[in-house]
């Protein structure tokens, strides 16, 4: 059984502490009294008061990356929250007194039944745990790994399968599928994963809500190929731990965008649409989004306007500008097609080698073979 202290924000306090009650107090008033009749003629009294539903991801240990593994690996769990004190088991969620938020469910019971459930409900649980444990608060940048490690090894134990720091070798295709809400500025200054795993970034990663449409491109070559992978870590007897190197050669479509913000674009039938929110670009025609794996990489777009139209615009020019101090460097991206409506946005960094650095999401599959018609089959090495 693990002890939690849920309500301490630091180590160095105690899993003890003096509670505030939440919600109002016991009402007084003949207002909040509902008078009924009980079968022996006597009459009752029903109180009625105001009640707040407690919610557990709301207490501060909630918030570090370190404390999901125990919390999450435990069969058994007695947490010490700020004004409840609840209990978690294979199967039950309980609290000492009202009702207890639906907390967890992807936590410590079923990680503990993992085992029994099919390979897609394990996935999902997998991909639910990453967006929890990135939303978190991390003290040591490089332990983004190794906080997670714990977690990883059940995993394993679950798919049968091989650890490619943070993704999954038989799906690495759909551990690419993530990106980041509300991203930091930069990626962390020392090195921790390669551009294309989530724990590489700062920020909270989210993946699709649903499966990758099947069948969207007419021929079977054009399916995204993992070719080869490589993870070079800091202790070969740990293969959950950090990482120092890492490569990904794909196959697939590509789509090369070589305007890099230098050369003049004639202003007849096109709009230059200005930065948006959150550096998100949307197509004109909005038929996808783009979303940046840090929040420096301002994202623009060149669209053809085609108002006349109902079909999305043939030929869309897609860069990036990199803030760097004061200036303002522009660089062109290659889009890489996954399965379904998704594509990976990619810089090059020098012949044929790239990083990461974001994800595109299509509004329907057709708009996607209409972005990637007539584009050739490459392969690109993502470090």
């Amino acid at each position: 059984m693990t002890i939690y202290a849920a309500h301490s924000p630091r180590c160095d306090h105690g899993f003890l502490n003096t509670r505030t009650l939440e919600g109002d107090d016991m009402p007084s008033t003949k207002s909040s009294i509902i008078d009924f009749p009980c079968p022996d003629g006597e009459l009752g009294h029903l109180i009625v008061r105001k009640y707040k539903l407690y919610e557990p991801s709301g207490e501060p240990l909630e918030n570090r990356a370190w404390a999901l593994q125990e919390r999450t690996l435990s069969p058994r769990v007695l947490a010490y929250g700020s004004w409840q004190v609840w209990w978690k088991c294979c199967s039950a969620l309980l609290c000492d007194g009202g009702t207890v938020d639906n907390f967890g469910r992807k936590g410590a019971s079923l990680v503990s039944l993992a085992g029994d459930l099919d390979q897609e409900w394990s996935w999902e649980m997998w991909e639910d745990l990453v967006s929890d444990y990135t939303r978190r608060g991390l003290s040591v940048p490089s332990d983004k790994l190794p906080a997670f490690s714990a977690i990883a090894s059940r995993f394993q134990e679950i798919f049968h399968d091989d650890y490619c720091a943070g993704l999954w070798r038989s799906k690495l295709t759909e551990g690419l599928q993530w990106s980041v809400n509300e991203p930091e500025l930069f990626r962390p200054e020392e090195y921790r994963a390669p551009t294309w795993s989530w724990a590489s970034v700062f920020g909270d990663v989210l993946f699709p809500n649903k499966p990758p449409n099947e069948g969207i491109f007419d021929i079977e070559i054009h399916r995204t190929e993992i070719i080869e992978w490589k993870v070079t870590l800091a202790n070969t007897a740990n293969p959950f731990g950090r990482v120092i190197d890492g490569t990904l050669r794909m196959k697939g479509i590509v789509k090369k965008l070589d305007w890099d913000g230098a050369q003049r674009i004639p202003r007849e039938g096109f709009d230059r649409s200005a930065e948006s929110e959150h550096s998100i670009a949307y197509f004109l025609s909005t038929i996808a989004s783009a979303y940046p794996d840090c929040a420096a990489q301002k994202l623009y777009n060149i669209n053809k306007v085609t108002p006349e139209s109902d079909s999305p615009p043939q030929e869309t020019i897609f860069w990036m500008g990199i803030e760097e101090g004061k200036t303002f460097m522009t660089r062109p991206i290659v889009c890489i097609a996954l399965d379904g409506q998704l594509a990976i946005m990619l810089e090059e960094l020098y012949d044929g080698t790239y990083a990461r650095t974001g994800l595109m999401v299509f509004d329907t599959s057709k708009d996607m073979k209409t972005y990637f018609e007539a584009c050739q089959v490459s392969e690109v090495v993502i470090r």
